[in-house]
């Protein structure tokens, strides 16, 4: 994530774990990290946290003392420590971790109740870490290394597979918990919210798919329901190429429809104000 395209897959990092869930009600585009905790939880200080490990906005070379000098934030330490352990260079994709690092709420709509729930997805290849010293010699001699590794792996059919977990918790349970469950730089206690196993993740061939031009339109990735379409002609379509309306974008002969209001999740009516983030004892446990 600090580098950014072109550079090597096994500089030490924060690794991203994002994927489309798919489920007979709507496909979920998830977003996670490797790392079960981040550097902040304020989401204010998160454009100085990107740009902290970017290059030197005069020189253009790499700076680590932007790095370190963000890294005075404390709230971080949890996070810094994984990262410059065993897992903050991975052996591959197949044996990661992916974490949704925020919590969600998992809602019936037939009554308004819903839980939070955090969500895990342990690698089933194991945890398998590279040395300091392979890391860095990968990074000169197979910069593509981490890619190639996945690549010919589901070439020989030799899949990775995550088992996915959920932790719950009853929100009456977050209201009264000894610190904030929304803050992303806390793992849950596993004592007292076990991981619950639901279900599996596997890599195959279609995940690859992305790069056809009309792969929005396939089975495996298209929305149940788009609400507005404005895709049109191309090669291979598989859907009614939005039938006899108009090519203008928002035409008025074609209303767009508004889809009902969520009510599952809670309201809340409060003041806005600036927020201190401060590093408490609760941080150090």
């Amino acid at each position: 994530m600090a580098g950014g395209m072109g550079l090597s897959d096994t500089l030490r990092d924060i690794r991203g774990f994002a994927l489309k869930m798919k489920t007979d009600k709507r496909n979920l585009d998830f977003v996670g990290n490797d790392l079960p905790v981040f550097f902040i939880r304020d989401p204010a200080r998160f454009l100085s946290l990107n740009r902290s490990h970017k290059r030197h906005p005069q020189t253009a070379i790499a700076d680590g003392s932007m790095f370190w000098d963000s890294r005075n934030n404390q709230e971080g330490a949890h996070c810094l420590m994984q990262l410059f352990g065993p897992r903050g260079v991975p052996r591959s994709v197949k044996n990661i971790n992916g974490f949704g690092n925020h919590n969600f709420k998992f809602g019936k709509p037939e009554d308004g109740s819903f839980k939070y729930v955090m969500m895990h997805f342990k690698s089933d290849n194991g945890i398998k870490n590279l040395s300091q010293e392979d890391a860095v010699r990968l990074a000169g001699e197979e910069p593509d290394y981490h890619v190639k590794y996945m690549y010919n792996s589901i070439e020989r059919g030799d899949y990775p597979i995550w088992t996915i977990y959920l932790q719950v918790m009853d929100p009456k349970e977050a209201e009264t918990y000894k610190w904030n469950i929304f803050g992303i730089t806390k793992i849950w206690p596993h004592k007292h919210y076990p991981l619950i196993p639901v279900g599996k993740l596997v890599c195959y061939p279609d995940t690859a798919r992305y790069h056809v031009a009309n792969y929005q339109q396939l089975p495996c990735n298209r929305p149940l329901d788009a609400y507005s379409p404005h895709q049109r002609d191309g090669p291979i379509r598989l859907d009614w190429n939005c039938g006899s309306d108009l090519d203008d974008v928002r035409s008025s002969f074609r209303k767009v429809k508004s889809g009902p209001a969520d009510v599952v999740h809670s309201e809340w009516v409060g003041r806005v104000q600036a927020y201190s983030s401060d590093v408490e004892d609760e941080d150090c446990e």
